[in-house]
């Protein structure tokens, strides 16, 4: 399995089963190690989420969730 890349400052991914490439309308499984990172962008698609450790803050449409571990959210 490819190492976890430095995507920017305390933000590391892989793409498991694909590299993204125009529009994701098929399933993509990546690991993502972030350290007090955060970004706003927008998916047309259902993106999944389990946190293995730590906190997952996810804020969308006014409302935050956090995740713990163990725990899994869809948006």
């Amino acid at each position: 399995m490819a190492p976890l890349k430095d995507q920017r400052q305390g933000l590391r991914c892989r793409f498991i089963n694909a590299s993204p490439a125009g529009p994701w309308d098929e399933f993509i499984l990546s690991e993502w190690e972030l350290e007090a990172c955060a970004w706003e962008d927008f998916h047309p698609h259902t993106e999944t989420n389990f946190v293995l450790e730590g906190e997952l803050h996810i804020e969308s449409g006014g409302e935050t969730v956090i995740l713990k571990p163990g725990v899994s959210t869809a948006t």
